[in-house]
């Protein structure tokens, strides 16, 4: 498979109104597969991205058998709020593609 970030989020929930991630569901990559997924917070990924850690989107195919390499996250920031983005949009709200809520 080859690594493709430190972890890859594969699934999200939103806070009310849609504008901000409140958790994702990320897995680590370890270059041969996506280990147990773990639970971080918005803040967590935030945190580990100034800090160098790398994070993609992943999608499950329809008969979830396995992972596809999404995008790379990034932080956008917008009026001094850091944002979540899959994209460079200078837009004040969290996206990450299409990951599904859980």
């Amino acid at each position: 498979m080859g690594k493709w970030a430190d972890y890859c989020i594969v699934a999200v929930r939103f806070s009310p109104g849609r504008k901000y991630i409140e958790t994702v569901r990320v897995l680590p990559d370890t270059g041969d597969l996506l280990e147990t997924g773990l639970i971080m917070a918005r803040a967590q990924i935030i945190a580990g991205i100034q800090r160098g850690m790398t994070f993609y989107t992943a999608v499950q195919d329809q008969a979830k058998e396995f992972y596809t390499k999404g995008q790379p996250v990034s932080i956008v920031t917008v009026a001094a709020v850091d944002y979540l983005r899959t994209d460079t949009n200078r837009i004040a709200a969290d996206e990450l593609g299409d990951l599904p809520e859980y």
